[in-house]
């Protein structure tokens, strides 16, 4: 016989809880033991060991193949990129992006029941019900194993998996049973049928839990190397199921009913189940790294089987409007009442309409959260370069109580090239726009310099010339590059240059011409310097066509999941810079425009701090060419 063990000595490099801990860790592994000794160099406290370990066992899975001891190998499966863990009260938590995912898909379950349990008389109410209280089941189960509450590779662990994956099963099964429910080939609702689904989704459940359970612990000849039958049980029949599921309802649809439009939900609803899959096992490693270990695919997974669920749900009221002995009219229509889809319409958009703003206050809190975790620029000497007093306050906000954070330890500037005298009111506009400038963290007004020159008036019909603001902006920032020989670094007092990109956000001129100016102001810094590195960094605030530029708090989603796909730059001017501001952000720089902006104040721009982006999110671009 053989004696099963592994003795593995490895050094790692470990994330945990914002720090980063190099251990010389030594295992010794039983595989007929949950978990045996772990010696951890240098020594740590209790909590902080055992969450180490956890976190250890996480990364090497529990895939694990235990060789015999004459050959001393072991196999295992290591994830590639994983997102981040976070530390609560010394326990550490997996997935922390999913677990929110998860208790969303619980309310929204819980909501989906409510509605359907409402429909006393809906062909198939107790049938849809039991799919989603055991999706519901499942969405419980994946947020304990996703979560770390049983941990990987302590003893229950592969318990919880084989729960999970025969949840699965039965909600497949319990699906697909619900697909015959509409052709009435025997009466909804009663025992027969209620038991009928019962029984399958149970006997379902227990032939994938008893196939996990023997792959997980390598009994019945069955083990991680032997994972056909596994396989198989839970992918390929209920990728099955689904599909039957899916050609039943298009069939009752195209048979049955009138109306051809609840196809699409059917439609949206299978594309958001594949994308989800493709999502969680193609490009996950990809998300995973493009933002920073923050989130990957299981977190999109997530919500897209959730919209599946939805659609599953959507397509199931759109087709029972009413019970079968209630429906009128000449023609035998056994799913819908003409009269009452009004009413029923009403009620699905009153769901619909109270269910849309929690859903975007939940993932706008999320943005924010997470933005504030993205790389920023930290001990810098910046300067904002704008055209007119409350640009500062209307577009670059967000930016402002980013960097002004006491944390980062920044210099901050904000340089005005116009007092903003269109109205003749530029006397009044400079001290709104220093009273805002310390609104939105400057530390003090003296940092705040306007420029009053004839040649740049604040007009939309005038064009400013980029050498001009060059000029100033090597009077004010480089005084001492012409007497600077060749052979020097060039000369700057100011670290970061922030202003407009090319289309000006709001394509005005004064804006646009910014943009040239500080390009323009690069090129003369580094005109007689070649061979040297430019001293100032130019980030420009990004564009956006007129829909997203209205989007309010909805962008921040769409700036997120785009930053995902950009090229990313690293260490101390990183790029993209990624500001997602939360409520309280967002007063502030209402209130800057309000409060302090006063003589500004009118109509169109109190649609603008309510429903503008650039109230809530900036996105700004580091220009690597001038």
């Amino acid at each position: 016989s053989y004696t099963f063990h592994t003795h593995i000595v490895t050094r790692t490099r470990i994330h945990c809880a914002g720090r980063t801990n190099n251990l010389t860790t030594s295992y010794h592994f039983d595989p007929t033991a949950t978990l045996v000794s772990t010696s951890i160099a240098p020594p740590l406290g209790a909590a902080r060991r055992h969450g180490l370990r956890r976190l250890l066992l996480h990364l090497r899975q529990r895939t694990v193949t235990a060789m015999p001891a004459r050959r001393h190998q072991t196999h295992y499966t290591q994830t590639q990129c994983y997102a981040r863990a976070i530390e609560v009260a010394n326990t550490i938590i997996f997935e922390a992006a999913n677990g929110p995912a998860h208790i969303g898909a619980l309310i929204m379950t819980v909501i989906m029941i409510i509605h359907v349990r409402s429909k006393f008389t809906a062909v198939g109410r107790k049938e849809i019900l039991t799919f989603f209280y055991f999706y519901g089941l499942l969405t419980i189960c994946s947020l304990v194993v996703d979560s770390g509450v049983a941990p990987p590779g302590s003893g229950p662990y592969p318990y919880f998996v084989a729960v999970q994956l025969g949840l699965v099963s039965s909600t497949c099964i319990c699906l697909m049973i619900n697909g015959f429910v509409g052709f009435q080939l025997y009466e909804d609702g009663t025992t027969l049928s209620v038991w009928l689904l019962r029984v399958c989704s149970t006997t379902m459940f227990l032939i994938s839990f008893a196939v996990s359970l023997l792959t997980f612990k390598g009994w019945a000849g069955l083990g991680p190397g032997n994972t056909v039958g596994l396989f198989v049980v839970v992918y390929v029949f209920s990728a099955i199921f689904i599909a039957v599921y899916v050609v039943m309802q298009i069939l009752l649809t195209l048979g049955t009913l009138q109306e051809r439009w609840p196809l699409w939900h059917i439609t949206f609803g299978v594309l958001a189940l594949v994308i989800g899959q493709v999502v969680l096992y193609v490009f996950s490693d990809t998300i995973c790294n493009g933002v920073e270990h923050y989130l990957d695919g299981l977190f999109f997974a997530t919500l897209l089987n959730l919209l599946a669920v939805m659609m599953v749900y959507k397509f199931w009221d759109a087709i029972t409007q009413e019970d079968l002995e209630f429906s009128v009219g000449q023609k035998q229509n056994n799913w819908e009442v003409k009269e009452l889809l009004p009413e029923e319409d009403r009620r699905t958009m009153n769901w619909l309409l109270w269910q849309l703003p929690i859903f975007i206050l939940v993932i706008w809190l999320f943005t924010a959260y997470m933005s504030h975790t993205f790389p920023a620029l930290a001990g810098k000497r910046i300067c904002l370069l704008i055209a007119h007093p409350d640009d500062e306050a209307m577009f670059f906000a967000p930016t402002l109580l980013w960097l002004a954070r006491p944390a980062l330890q920044n210099q901050l500037l904000i340089l005005c090239l116009s007092s903003g005298d269109a109205d003749g009111l530029g006397h009044i506009r400079k001290q709104e726009l220093r009273k805002s400038a310390l609104a939105l963290g400057v530390t003090s007004s003296e940092h705040v310099v306007v420029i009053e020159d004839a040649k740049l008036p604040d007009s939309m019909a005038a064009t400013w010339d980029a050498k001009l603001i060059s000029s100033i902006l090597t009077r004010y920032f480089a005084p001492a590059l012409a007497g600077t020989p060749a052979t020097a670094p060039p000369p700057a007092n100011i670290d970061v240059l922030i202003t407009f990109d090319h289309e000006g956000v709001s394509g005005h001129p004064n804006h646009v011409a910014l943009y040239h100016g500080a390009r323009e102001f690069l090129r003369q810094l580094m005109q007689r310097h070649t061979g040297w590195e430019c001293p100032v960094k130019l980030y420009t605030l990004r564009s956006h066509h007129v829909v997203r530029k209205y989007s309010s708090v909805v962008d921040s989603v769409l700036t997120i999941a785009s930053a995902v796909f950009q090229t990313k730059e690293k260490g101390q001017f990183p790029t993209p810079l990624l500001v997602v501001s939360g409520p309280q952000g967002l007063r502030k720089a209402q209130r800057a425009m309000t409060e302090a902006h006063k003589s500004q104040m009118r109509w169109f721009r109190w649609g603008w701090i309510g429903v503008s982006r650039y109230m809530v999110v900036n996105d700004l671009q580091k220009v690597k060419k001038v």
